[in-house]
């Protein structure tokens, strides 16, 4: 509708103590912090367009990014190079590290599309730090030990070099 209202908005995050929703993100550090956005699940997430970002201190856990203009869509905090580009793979059958569910509570189960030998995953939590490593015998991983938040899955080849990964996010 060309007659609806621009509306703008705030987002906040706190992340100072190991308490706050934001800690494993933005406690060490808030740099290459940024607004991500999609306009529907499934979407591919990028940088959003309109946004300003007052961030203060950068130690300090916390910051608001304000929207000049609120888009219907989902909204996520992000850290990163965003000006950093990776060319996607144009072949229709490159490998694929598939996680499901996604978010999960308790067990991961993963599927690779390439015939190259898994040896070991890894767990890592969003500050980067391996949390959970095991051999890759089975295609399934029991996370409940693990606190709710943001974590990635690596796939090592036998030589411990990283074949792919895949984010997922553990719910309690």
């Amino acid at each position: 509708a060309s007659d609806a209202p621009i509306l703008d908005g705030r987002l906040t995050y706190v992340g100072a103590d190991s308490t706050d929703l934001d800690f494993d993100l933005f406690g060490a550090s808030e740099e290459g912090a940024f607004l991500a956005w999609r306009a529907r699940a499934g979407d591919p997430w990028q940088q959003y367009p309109d946004y300003d970002w007052q961030a203060g201190s950068l130690t300090n856990g916390s910051g608001v990014f304000r929207l000049s203009r609120v888009r219907k869509g989902q909204y996520a905090f992000a850290k990163g190079n965003v000006a950093l580009t990776v060319e996607e793979p144009t072949a229709q059958d490159a490998p694929q590290l598939q996680v499901m569910p996604n978010p999960v509570s308790d067990v991961l189960t993963w599927a690779w599309s390439s015939a190259a030998e898994v040896a070991s995953i890894q767990v890592s939590n969003a500050l980067g730090q391996v949390v959970l490593e095991e051999g890759a015998n089975r295609r399934e991983v029991n996370l409940q030990a693990l606190p709710a938040g943001r974590y990635q899955l690596q796939l090592l080849d036998a030589a411990g070099q990283p074949l792919t990964d895949a984010a997922f996010v553990v719910v309690r």
